[in-house]
């Protein structure tokens, strides 16, 4: 069944109004969420509950920070759905910066996220003199070893390209 923009942005407005509670109640327990990127909060979360124990969001910026949609773009059973974050971080720090995600929706449940964000934003916001996280460990066979749970996210990638592209777009 394809997911409609009205109800995309009804979901997301939850974000938009600092209810993140309300916007995850439209995501599924089993949620694959992968948060992409060059910086240490690279991670494939399995399930909702993995995703708000291991979250950037719970360690950085404050629940209740607002998200505004600034743009949504749907097709079929996925949305990709462009953020932008005016938040001030836990530190005191403007976390001023945007995301894309590409969220596939089974009925009107996301059940798995692309999430991308601002890799330099992340770099700045974790330098020496804040960084309560290792960052991830790059193996010898080139996979990421995530930051919370330690398992291999490099195949993640793999699974991911096996899916269908976003928007129909081949990778």
């Amino acid at each position: 069944m394809a997911v409609r923009e009205d109800h995309v942005r009804r979901v997301f407005r939850a974000l938009e109004n600092g209810h993140r509670g309300k916007f995850l109640d439209h995501v599924a327990d089993n949620v694959d969420w992968i948060v992409e990127g060059a910086h240490s909060l690279v991670a494939h979360y399995r399930s909702k509950r993995d995703l708000l124990a291991g979250s950037f969001a719970n360690r950085i910026v404050p629940v209740g920070a607002q998200l505004v949609v600034e743009h949504v773009t749907v097709k079929d059973d996925e949305a990709v759905v462009e953020l932008r974050s005016l938040a001030i971080a836990k530190d005191g720090g403007r976390f001023d910066t945007r995301y894309c995600w590409v969220a596939h929706f089974a009925g009107e449940t996301i059940d798995q996220v692309r999430a991308y964000l601002d890799s330099a934003m992340v770099a700045r916001l974790f330098d020496e003199t804040r960084n309560p996280t290792q960052p991830p460990r790059r193996l010898h066979s080139g996979k990421v070893r995530g930051v919370r749970s330690g398992e291999d996210i490099g195949s993640a990638r793999t699974r991911a390209s096996k899916r269908r592209a976003p928007l129909g777009l081949s990778l």
